[in-house]
């Protein structure tokens, strides 16, 4: 039998899972001799049931103390700044809790009409862009379009540092 025809009915084996039966020695192939057929219908097999879930662990509280920096506490500074329309200052409450801002007022100081609403854009943002964030990380620009009034913040931001720092 040739390489080929050897090569077909190997592969036809595998590929039916059937046996075939051949004579190498001459050209005449006997007739295929079949496996046993397989039911197609499945056996059923029992599985073992599942292991029940372990219990959740308890919830553990980490009683390790919070390292800070600063006091916990409400400060209040007051920060200035250079407007074209002259001097201005605006007042910064900030309540600390584990070095992070918990909130944040600012008080309008302006005193020209132009400022007055520059430093109102500045309030009405300046929540969105410092509560949650550590006050080492509090650095402000440009909030709702005021770009000078955040001078002043960032000022008594530093002075609120000093005064809460242990």
């Amino acid at each position: 039998m040739n390489k080929k025809v050897f090569r077909s009915l190997f592969l036809l084996t595998i590929i039916t899972g059937s046996i075939f039966t051949f004579v190498a020695c001459g050209p005449e192939v006997k007739e295929p001799v079949k496996a046993p057929a397989v039911s197609s219908t499945p056996t059923p097999v029992q599985m073992p049931a599942p292991a029940p879930a372990p219990a959740p662990a308890p919830a553990q509280v980490d009683s390790t103390p919070v390292s800070t920096k600063y006091m916990d506490g409400t400060y209040t500074k007051a920060g200035s700044y250079q407007s074209p329309g002259g001097d201005e200052s605006i007042i910064v409450t900030v309540s600390l809790k584990n070095d992070a801002v918990q909130s944040v007022s600012v008080d309008n100081q302006a005193n020209n009409e132009a400022s007055k609403n520059f430093q109102s854009l500045f309030i009405e943002g300046i929540n969105d862009q410092v509560v949650g964030q550590k006050i080492d990380d509090v650095n402000v620009g440009v909030v709702n379009g005021s770009s000078l009034t955040g001078i002043g913040f960032n000022e008594a931001i530093g002075q609120i540092r000093s005064a809460a720092q242990k």
